[in-house]
């Protein structure tokens, strides 16, 4: 197996300094979006309520997913003293930052310190990780952390012959993980502990005081943070709603979507792993399961990958963000077979560094796109970071027409370039465009009119959980979700509940309007109202295709 050369070494450690700007540049620009705003506002709320076992979102209990990554994001807003953006995706950069350093110093002590280094430099600059899950404060990546390291000590520990500690890190982080995303992970570690001792032949060590031990441990942790949660909510019910998020996946509408997930998913995953993918070409031979059977580490990486790859393929439900866990077993064995065989065929590796080649070409060229583009005008500096970036890809594609034994090294400088000129270029768009950000400004309009006066929203209004975020932080206050008006209250109400007609003929017992209109439609008297009191419109606003009022309830 090849061997990283000295002057190679030094190459990967600068490469690993471009990480850190290449992950951190431009972290915070972006409003919080997607389920961002949904972890920040559940941790803002344990810090605002003073009660950080029963996760909340207005105030209201939150079932759908246990607390412990909202511990992290309150823990650093605790440290930090600040709630920013760039705060709150702090812990998916770490985790992204010490899952890569687990993967190499496990591929070190097993395979090679060339293996280990290239495998984490490909699993971090993986696409959907470099340029979208890195950018997210969500739960999968410090889950996929928590869930590879179990595997990691269970394969250790088992080599090590130490079965107690292997039982007690394996649930340990098992209950981490159960606290992390619930129910798929007590199926994770149970299934992977049936699966390696079976196929190890094993199967009587599952029998013995040291399991026993784990399981307990794994009982004492997850069961006790329920025990304690029952203390003020229903931790029964906490249950049943985890039940019912991780059996969603299971779902599927007929019989081909899951035929069209079975076949889209395996290519979904290798367009996430690009480029590490790339290197797949390397594996295409009779001798793959004989070349894998000569390291213990790469059976194990196989043996987990056949065991939970098919977990998330076959049901509809799976989504790539399940798999991020199994992502560095799949570029291990790529990184395995490349750097045994690149030297050896010579075609496949002329294939790949050509593929090099053009990318660093099309990038150095598709670096001065956005001096064209109207919209980007207002980025400060645009023509100077337009300009330097293609002259540094530009380099980096001379280098790698010179120089094209190195076009490994050459395909991790360019994705590091690359992500710094996205983080430059890309993101400042992103945070004045689409909904994030107008949901953002709307919460500033509101907590600026309502100032230090009550305020609620209006069962059964739906807002955006960046408006509820940014506002609760703006005020420091819980914004309540009320079911009945009350004088002398600002209330948060879609537009058409205000509507002078019964908008619905039929109602779902769920959503029981509370607003009773003053008159009907057509009786000539077309002024909204509510039943009963007069009200004040003190802002219109509109948010992801639906219209609001800010009303005021005078008092009595």
């Amino acid at each position: 197996m090849y061997s990283f050369s000295k002057k190679e070494r030094w190459a990967l450690a600068g490469l690993l300094v471009l990480l850190i700007p290449a992950l951190l540049v431009n972290l915070g620009i972006v409003p919080l979006y997607v389920e961002e705003p949904r972890r920040a506002t559940v941790a803002l709320e344990m810090m605002l309520r003073g009660n950080w076992l029963v996760p909340t979102i207005n105030g209201e209990y939150y079932f759908l997913k246990p607390p412990l990554f909202n511990w992290i994001l309150a823990g650093i807003y605790k440290l930090s003293g600040s709630t920013s953006e760039f705060i709150t995706r702090i812990p998916t950069v770490a985790s992204l930052l010490v899952l890569g350093l687990v993967i190499f110093l496990s591929g070190k002590k097993y395979v090679s310190f060339s293996f280990g280094a290239l495998s984490a430099f490909l699993f971090v600059t993986a696409s959907g990780n470099l340029f979208f899950n890195s950018l997210l404060a969500e739960i999968d990546i410090f889950y996929s952390l928590v869930t590879f390291t179990s595997l990691i000590f269970l394969f250790h520990f088992y080599q090590k012959k130490n079965y107690t500690l292997l039982y007690l890190t394996v649930y340990f982080l098992g209950a981490i993980g159960l606290l992390t995303k619930g129910l798929p992970s007590l199926v994770f570690t149970g299934w992977s502990l049936f699966v390696f001792f079976l196929v190890n032949k094993d199967f009587k060590k599952l029998f013995s005081w040291a399991h026993l031990a784990g399981i307990i441990l794994f009982l004492v942790i997850s069961g006790g943070y329920f025990i304690l949660y029952n203390r003020d909510g229903d931790a029964q019910r906490y249950l049943q709603y985890l039940s019912v998020e991780s059996g969603k996946r299971l779902s599927g509408d007929t019989f081909w979507d899951y035929i069209k997930h079975m076949v889209l998913y395996p290519l979904d995953t290798l367009m996430n792993l690009l480029p590490a993918s790339l290197l797949i070409i390397f594996t295409f031979r009779n001798s793959f399961l004989k070349d894998i059977r000569k390291n213990t580490y790469m059976k194990f990486a196989l043996l987990m990958l056949v065991a939970h790859f098919p977990v998330y393929w076959l049901p509809p439900g799976g989504r790539q963000r399940y798999i991020i866990m199994l992502y560095p077993f799949i570029i291990q064995i790529f990184s395995y077979f490349f750097l045994k065989y690149f030297k050896e065929e010579e075609g496949k590796f002329n294939l790949f560094s050509k593929t090099i080649t053009v990318a660093a070409g099309l990038a150095a060229l598709g670096s001065l796109i956005p001096l064209f583009i109207k919209e980007m005008n207002f980025i400060n500096g645009l023509c100077a970071i337009c300009l330097a970036s293609f002259i540094i890809l530009g380099a980096v594609f001379f280098f790698q027409l010179k120089k094209p034994q190195y076009s490994i090294l050459h395909l991790l400088a360019l994705l590091l370039i690359m992500r710094i000129v996205f983080a430059l270029v890309i993101l400042p768009v992103r945070a004045t465009q689409g909904n994030a950000p107008n949901n953002k400004m709307a919460a500033a309009r509101i907590s600026e009119i309502v100032q230090n006066q009550d305020i609620c929203i209006l069962h059964p209004t739906y807002v955006p959980m960046q408006t509820i975020f940014y506002f609760e932080n703006e005020r420091k206050e819980i914004l309540p979700v009320c079911k009945q008006v009350e004088p002398g209250k600002h209330l948060i109400a879609e537009k058409f509940f205000f509507e002078a007609y019964n908008y619905r003929r039929e109602i779902n017992s769920f959503m029981v309007n509370p607003l009773k209109p003053v008159s009907n439609h057509f009786s000539g008297d077309d002024q909204p109202g509510l039943a009963g009191y007069d009200y004040t419109t003190l802002l219109e606003f509109r948010l992801q295709k639906s219209n609001y009022l800010l009303i005021l309830i005078p008092h009595e």
